[in-house]
């Protein structure tokens, strides 16, 4: 709840418990670096109205809500109304959410300018039980997801996100209906580089207009095996 905090080179383990593990709220120019955030029924990492913040060379994993068959969203990171947020070099994996969103509530601030390079977003069988899931199942909805407040659709508002040197895979059928690596939509502009995905139910895809708009994407040397683009 403070501008210019830096964590550093901590493992924050959420035991499971009923909370988010790292909640940002007012958290400018924050930097969570060098840390493995674990164990969580919630998110991971949840930020709301915080802007320049960096989050880079961490691993978040195990946010499992809920159970296979009882569909609870839990994300490794989740972000609302923040602008200019990058993540980089971070590994992300075995959440019932997905792996980043925003926004999820569609609310204000509206959000703009996000960087996702050098990542891992994935998912898989469970190794072992946990939370209330067991092992074998395989948690998680996206890699991306976004969405945008519908109100600002009539005014041209396109949010930026730039996602490149990115690798996502393991997000096949069952769990939820249409489960995909990118799950790009709503009125944003998005640009996809240097991407890989495979092992998906859907790799890249890519909405068109809706009652909150369409998304406009560009593609650099993208790639992806089997129903990559739909």
């Amino acid at each position: 709840d403070h501008r210019y905090i830096t964590v550093d080179g901590l493992i924050i383990n959420g035991k499971f418990g009923d909370s988010d593990i790292v909640r940002m709220r007012d958290a400018d120019y924050a930097i969570i670096r060098n840390t493995e955030i674990r164990n969580g029924t919630k998110d991971g990492i949840d930020m709301h109205r915080s802007d320049n913040v960096l989050i880079e060379n961490c691993e978040i994993h195990h946010m499992l809500g809920g159970t296979l068959n009882n569909q609870v969203d839990a994300h490794g990171i989740v972000a609302t109304g923040e602008k200019n947020l990058t993540i980089r070099n971070c590994n992300i994996y075995f959440v019932s959410g997905d792996c980043f969103q925003t926004d999820p509530n569609r609310g204000y601030p509206l959000w703009d300018n996000v960087l996702i390079e050098d990542c891992k977003l994935w998912t898989g069988p469970l190794p072992a039980d946990a939370a209330g899931w067991d092992a074998g199942e395989i948690p998680g909805e996206n890699g991306v997801d976004t969405k945008i407040n519908p109100d600002s659709v009539s005014q041209g508002y396109r949010p930026k996100i730039v996602i490149r040197n990115v690798v996502s895979y393991g997000f096949v059928e069952g769990y939820i209906n249409n489960r995909s690596a990118m799950n790009i939509k709503e009125n944003i502009d998005c640009t996809l580089e240097n991407v890989v995905v495979f092992n998906n139910e859907i790799g890249y895809r890519l909405r068109g207009p809706g009652s909150r708009g369409g998304a406009k994407v560009t593609m650099i040397n993208c790639v992806g095996d089997r129903k990559s683009v739909v």
